[in-house]
């Protein structure tokens, strides 16, 4: 399989994310737009294994982190049950450590969509609202 479009499909989990990786390695294309269940970890792991990996489609992920905080942004006042940004700037720095860390015998990225990955604690728009919307314009 070159080409895996799992966009929706919210029981796709980290494991998932993770089996793909080990497993799929002529994989080229990958949407996870709208799978609220993955992290961004299992996303830079997924950046760091997939040797033939293009294309990889986010959007919607809610739940991703790609910001990078400034120093004097990672004290910023976020709710109690919110992830707390990586001390070394963020997790955004963790996926753009994974796209760097892709060697020259990996296929270099034609295409990466990270609209709307702002983590959960910045995400203040109505999920189900914005989900209805996709639905109806499929």
């Amino acid at each position: 399989i070159q080409h895996l479009n799992l966009r929706y499909l919210r029981q796709i989990t980290d494991d998932s994310v993770t089996s793909i990786a080990n497993k799929m390695d002529s994989l080229q294309s990958l949407d996870l737009s709208f799978c609220t269940r993955i992290t961004t970890a299992s996303v830079a792991s997924l950046l760091e294994t997939a040797p033939s990996l293009t294309e990889l489609r986010l959007w919607s992920c809610h739940q991703i982190d790609v910001t990078i905080h400034r120093p004097q942004d990672i004290d910023v006042q976020l709710p109690r049950n919110a992830a707390r940004p990586v001390a070394d700037g963020g997790a955004g720095r963790l996926l753009c450590a994974a796209i760097a860390s892709r060697s020259a015998d990996k296929s270099r990225f034609s295409f990466l969509d990270l609209r709307k990955c702002v983590g959960r604690h910045r995400h203040h728009n109505n999920v189900r609202q914005e989900d209805a919307i996709f639905v109806n314009d499929m």
